[in-house]
């Protein structure tokens, strides 16, 4: 239709949104000689399917000539040297006689012939039907021409008409623009592409930054080809009609746009300006973009599938129309429920952001798992119940712990009641909504997935003959032919396999004249000249910006260099002045305690980690596991190879959640992966004498006894000191702890009790005070101490606990221990441990 932007009738039906007649079998015939061309794929060998052929052969090219035929075209002699004159006469003679044939008539072989050449298009694919019968008055009869002469004639010989042609192999040209092959090819590579992007996010830590490189480019390139398509299918079709096209292109460059900042180039300035001061924002960017890029794959590739593609659509449709319907409709339900369930299971919790957040994400959560965990009475809350209020307004949840679940019937009617909404009634009718749009929509969601396999089979037919990374090698191809004019097939255009370029210069004079109303404008060219006109603009804004880009860009890389080369020279000096010093300056070595090891000495200035030391290479030593005592072997940091590879991955760990947490006691690793002493250098590497790398804790415990000030006493050991020990285990039950509890007098239940240590073992501020029915020990202090096993990879830590028995009996005699008035604890220990027990005593109000 040469008036309809040259468009013929299944493309106008595209462009028309006509879902109908794309849908008809005839256009769905047209749809896949469009998709799969001139190419036919051989039978043998039966057990390979024809998919695998394709993909096979596009990789290995050989077996093309094997597996691949190509079928012949009909010759036709086209006299195309009509002159003006003959045009003209033949326009304006009179309509020739014609007579009607019926198909109970007799018609020759030459009548017949006529049927093929002759025949408009509709009638021969049978639309007449379909579009209202306008050619004909009966569907058995059509109009032919009389004459015979309009039919062109073959001038070849006679001997040489009827020969037959064998279908043969196809050119690389042929094959590799072939939309079918396109698709094969372009799918594998996007699975290996996918594979690829998701073993770079997996790995672990910052990954590696060469990878990330190589995938970035690898995306630009898939983005780049988005762009092209997108861009020769908008010189027939308007953007506005292709609103997912856009979108992807959209959310892809976003995408690499984050990428290319936060992980491929981080722009560090810009990142701290945004406040992330981690690696895991890239990561977790680069999740979504696998997720995002997986998902735009299915619904890009899937319409080829005559099983998958209409299932595909139905699911969609029943997104769109029941879910999101169903969503809206659990809203209030879900909202309600939340506030029911904050005012009677929570009724003396504060309403703060954190709670609402847990509440509305437990609530959300409860749509797929049952979790009522946080809804009955744990040990903690357990302990803390004070029973019935005295008061009309004083803890109303009968607990001290404003974070424990009301077990009262009116909050167990509230929980089973958003249940039984949930669970019994809104879930079945959310299924009953997906089996009802199902049976409704099976045949508008086949007339989509028709409309969407056309849509693919355009798409692909724009596309580049190799899919990214390799379109590059395309462009170049492309370039080189332009000059050569080697594999023009390569890189033709072609709308249709039956589509013949002197199909567009074909006058309709010989079928008629098309009457054009000269009032409205003719927008064939409207789209092409848009193009470029905004091409011009763009060059012109270049070559005027271009001069003031180059020159920041310079001045940038300038300042680059020198900051470098000065960073460059500073490690020079330092190194130049560490090997230039003199024999008083050199290394000296003293005796390591408890082994026959020789440690560096080092000197106060040299100790922080701060201080650049080019040549402190100190000795590894680790004590052997046999010389420590049998019930601490189970706690050593065995030095195997194996073992230590397994602990520096918990040492990154760690590292990096501290740094995500905004830890203050953020553990350092050294370039090899071990943790770092807080104190600075000692001298000796590896974890000495010590049964741990890191920090080994020894629990100092403040126990108190006495209701009031005057009676308040601690206990201490034979030394005058606080109760000591190594705590190397992890668990939140302190031995320890139990066996001095019971050793003062304190009943087996009373001490497993008071030994338990809180979920949260954050420390104690002065400024906080513990009830007096907390029976857990408060965590005072864990501070860093400096002993002389340590080394740079281990040292030790003192963890400060404290307990108060109150008005509990106890034994005033014990068996190396003695208790202390602490009216009289100055001067009695040492001023640390006062000041620590004075501490516990501001916290428990004694």
């Amino acid at each position: 239709m040469e008036h309809f932007y040259g468009f013929n009738m299944t493309q106008l039906a595209f462009h028309c949104n006509a879902r109908e007649i794309i849908a008809h079998e005839c256009c769905q015939r047209w749809v896949h000689r469009k998709l799969y061309g001139n190419l036919q794929a051989k039978n043998f060998p039966l057990f390979i399917p024809k998919w695998a052929k394709i993909c096979i052969s596009a990789v290995l090219v050989i077996p093309i000539k094997f597996w691949m035929l190509v079928r012949p075209k009909d010759r036709q002699k086209q006299d195309n040297s009509i002159s003006p004159t003959v045009a003209l006469l033949d326009v304006g003679k009179f309509p020739q006689k014609q007579r009607a044939i019926s198909t109970y008539s007799v018609i020759s072989s030459r009548s017949e012939a006529l049927t093929a050449l002759t025949a408009p298009l509709s009638t021969a694919f049978g639309f007449n039907s379909a579009l209202g019968g306008a050619e004909s008055a009966t569907p058995q009869s059509m109009v032919f021409p009389l004459n015979i002469e309009e039919i062109d004639k073959d001038s070849r010989p006679f001997g040489k008409k009827n020969r037959i042609r064998r279908a043969h192999a196809p050119t690389l040209s042929t094959f590799y623009s072939t939309p079918i092959v396109k698709y094969w090819l372009s799918l594998l590579f996007r699975i290996i592409y996918i594979c690829c992007l998701a073993y770079s996010v997996v790995l672990p830590g910052c990954g590696s930054n060469l990878w990330d490189t190589g995938m970035w480019v690898w995306s630009f390139f898939w983005w780049i080809e988005s762009v092209c398509v997108l861009w020769a299918r908008s010189r027939k079709i308007p953007l506005s009609l292709m609103p997912w096209r856009v979108f992807d292109v959209f959310i892809f460059f976003i995408f690499l746009s984050l990428l290319l900042g936060m992980k491929v180039f981080p722009f560090t300035w810009m990142l701290d300006l945004l406040g992330v001061t981690s690696t895991y924002s890239a990561k977790v960017v680069s999740a979504f973009f696998v997720l995002y890029v997986s998902y735009s794959t299915l619904f890009t590739y899937i319409p080829l599938s005559d099983i998958f593609g209409p299932m595909i659509v139905r699911v969609k449709l029943m997104l769109l129309r029941d879910f999101t319907n169903f969503l809206f409709m659990i809203a209030l339900v879900m909202l309600s429920s939340g506030v029911a369930i904050q005012a009677v299971v929570f009724p003396d919790r504060p309403v703060t952001i954190e709670v609402v957040r847990k509440t509305m994400s437990w609530i959300w959560l409860s749509l797929f798992t049952t979790d009522l965990s946080n809804l009955s009475e744990s040990e903690s809350c357990r302990k803390s119940f004070l029973g019935a209020p005295k008061r009309y307004c004083t803890q109303v949840s009968q607990y001290a712990n404003q974070s424990c679940p009301s077990q009262s019937l009116p909050a167990y009617l509230i929980v089973i009641e958003y249940f039984v909404i949930l669970k019994l009634l809104l879930w079945p009718i959310l299924f009953a909504f997906f089996s009802k749009t199902a049976k409704n929509v099976d045949d508008e969601a086949d007339k989509i997935w028709r409309f969407q396999l056309y849509s693919l089979a355009e798409d692909f037919r724009l596309r580049p003959p190799l899919p990214p990374p390799l379109t590059f090698l395309c462009l170049i191809c492309s370039a080189c032919c332009r000059f050569t004019n080697s594999f023009a097939g390569l890189f033709h255009d072609c709308d249709h396999p039956d589509f013949e370029s002197r199909d567009k210069h074909k006058t309709t004079w010989r079928f008629g004249s098309i009457y054009r109303n000269p009032s409205v404008p003719f927008k064939k060219n409207e789209f092409v000249n848009s193009f470029w006109r905004k091409l011009s603009m763009e060059q012109w804004r270049n070559t005027e910006q271009k001069p003031k880009t180059v020159s920041n860009k310079n001045e940038l890389q300038e300042l680059h260099n020198i900051h470098n080369h000065i960073r460059m020279m500073t490690l020079r000096g330092s190194y130049e002045k560490s090997g230039t010093r003199k024999a008083s300056e050199l290394q000296f070595f003293e005796k390591y305690p408890e082994s026959n090891v020789m440690k560096i000495s080092v000197s106060l200035v040299s100790k922080p980690w701060a201080v650049l030391v080019p040549r402190y290479n100190p000795p590894f030593y680790c004590k052997p596991l046999e010389d420590f005592p049998t019930e601490v072997q189970r706690y050593v940091d065995v030095a195997t190879e194996q073992n230590v590879g397994e602990l520096k991955r918990i040492w990154r760990s760690r590292q990096a959640n501290d740094v995500t947490n905004s830890s203050e006691k953020c553990w350092k690793l050294s370039a090899a992966g071990f943790p770092l002493n807080p104190n600075g250098r000692t001298g000796m590497a590896g974890r000495g004498n010590h049964p741990r790398f890191g920090a080994n804790r020894r629990c100092y415990y403040i126990v108190l006894s006495g209701g009031v000030e005057t009676q308040c006493q601690v206990l201490v050991d034979g030394k005058r000191n606080i109760p000591n020990e190594w705590h190397l285990e992890n668990s939140s039950k302190d031995e320890h702890l139990t066996s001095i509890l019971k050793m003062i007098g304190v009943s087996d239940s009373d001490a497993h009790m008071f030994s338990m240590r809180r979920l949260d073992s954050s420390i104690v501020t002065a400024d906080k005070r513990i009830p007096s029915n907390d029976t857990s020990p408060a965590h005072l202090s864990s501070e860093v101490a400096e002993n002389e096993n340590d080394t740079d990879n281990a040292w030790t830590e003192h963890d400060v606990w404290a307990i108060s028995l109150r008005e509990r009996r106890i034994l005033t005699t014990i068996i190396g221990y003695s208790w202390l008035p602490t009216s009289a604890i100055r001067g009695s220990v040492l001023p640390w441990q006062a000041d620590l027990v004075f501490r516990a005593k501001t916290i428990y109000g004694l």
